[in-house]
């Protein structure tokens, strides 16, 4: 019975694997999986991404320094997924992010604007339940959790001079385990672990300041509102260090998700500044990335690693948005209303080379924080009193959910929702 159930776990790790891997397969792919409801909503794409969502660095730990430029900051995050829902075995993965950082501009006034951020964070993907028997007795003598988990630490530092540039890195620890104990005469315990590491890299370029320095005046729209244009880049390389695992006999050992990221985003909108008050009332970003695992299996099964960006061409995917059949295209998109309701869509695309995995996603969130800076604008009165400006200038909540929906209605892959659960505090120095 346990051989049945670790076969089946087995399986199960094979198959969502090929949902999300452009090329040859890896041990541990839930490291590859999406986090968080924002980043599944807008089909994974995540790099460069500019956003305030606490677990964005597990994708890229670059997110963590660039998130504390603007304040100094504490965030929790907790966020769930029902995996593969279609096949009803109880699978999910639930991620928590908690991150703290200070700009030491803040601090000391006379340094430039440089932040600092530490975070840990954890994924735990859940197989199910699995019931123990002995060799010659059906009757149950005991129950094993599968499940494979990352206990992550995120180091990043950020500086903001004319462009907000942030670099990051992220030590984690990889347990996954099929059973709890040995059977019978197998040499491994069906236990494998690992330690593993991510680097990455932001840069976030505000066109309208950096234009209004040059002119040495304001560009405004109307009044207090000025034009609000963007433009990102952020780069990753996840799971480097060691390059595989085994849970029975180390000469079937699996090599370990390595892949990169690299990708671009626009941002456009309105912004909205008076009396302390920095309020984007309209928005909207467009991102595009280019994913590599960066495993090529030969035709004999040896895997080998490469190096760099693998098969990615920045230039003709990232740039010009030209399909590589060797590689995943991610796209996504976020409308911002009153940073108040976020509305998010994306897709993931494959060619049939590359293993045809299609899908497109959606999903919203909804910010206490942002209604609460609206009304500031609208209403400034209400915020006279101590609580209320407290409230308003260190809290923020922020809910999100998404789905995933495939091209092929009978994919498992179908109707996977993701929720997450934001709460920031906000110029805590």
């Amino acid at each position: 019975m346990k051989i049945i159930a670790l076969t089946c776990v087995l399986f199960m790790l094979q198959y969502y694997s090929s949902l999300s891997f452009a090329q040859g397969t890896a041990a541990v792919p839930f490291l590859e999986m999406p986090t968080n409801a924002e980043m599944n909503g807008m089909g994974y794409a995540s790099v460069a991404h500019i956003t305030d969502n606490p677990a964005a660095l597990i994708s890229n730990p670059a997110h963590l320094g660039m998130q504390c430029l603007d304040n100094s900051i504490f965030t929790v995050s907790e966020n769930y997924s029902n995996w593969l829902p279609a096949f009803n075995l109880n699978l999910w993965m639930n991620t928590t992010a908690v991150n703290a950082g200070i700009n030491l501009n803040k601090i000391f006034p006379n340094l430039p604007s440089l932040s600092v951020g530490i975070s840990y964070s954890n994924i735990y993907m859940n197989f199910g339940e699995f019931i123990r028997t002995g060799p010659d007795n059906p009757d149950p003598l005991g129950t094993f959790n599968a499940h494979d988990e990352s206990s992550q630490l995120t180091l990043s530092v950020a500086a903001d001079y004319y462009v907000r540039a942030s670099l990051g890195i992220t030590y984690k620890h990889v347990n996954s385990v099929l059973s709890n104990q040995p059977t019978a005469q197998e040499p491994g315990s069906g236990k494998a672990s690992a330690d593993l590491y991510d680097l990455g890299f932001l840069v976030d370029v505000p066109f309208v300041p950096l234009i209004s320095n040059i002119v040495n005046q304001p560009i405004p729209v109307y009044n207090n509102v000025s034009p609000l244009f963007n433009f990102s880049l952020g780069i990753s390389e996840n799971n480097f260090g060691q390059e595989s695992i085994y849970y029975i006999d180390r000469t079937q050992a699996d090599p370990l998700p390595r892949f990169a990221r690299a990708g671009i985003e626009l941002n456009l909108g309105l912004k909205y500044v008076k009396n302390n008050i920095s309020w984007i009332p309209l928005s909207f970003k467009w991102t595009i990335e280019a994913n590599d695992l960066l495993i090529n299996t030969d035709s004999s099964g040896r895997s080998t690693y490469q190096s760099g960006l693998g098969d990615i061409n920045f230039f003709r995917e990232v740039i010009l948005g030209k399909t590589n059949k060797e590689t995943e295209k991610l796209k996504g998109w976020e409308l911002n209303l009153g940073e108040t309701i976020y509305i998010y869509g994306g897709s993931l695309i494959e060619g049939p080379e590359a293993g045809n995995n299609n899908f497109t996603s959606g999903g919203y969130a909804v910010s206490i924080s942002g209604l609460l800076k609206t009304l500031a604008v609208i209403r400034p009165e209400m915020f006279e009193g101590n609580f209320m400006k407290y409230v308003l200038n260190h809290i923020g909540l922020k809910f999100n959910q998404s789905n995933i929906t495939t091209i092929d209605k009978t994919s498992p892959l179908n109707n996977t929702d993701y929720y997450s659960l934001n709460i920031t505090f906000n110029n805590w120095l």
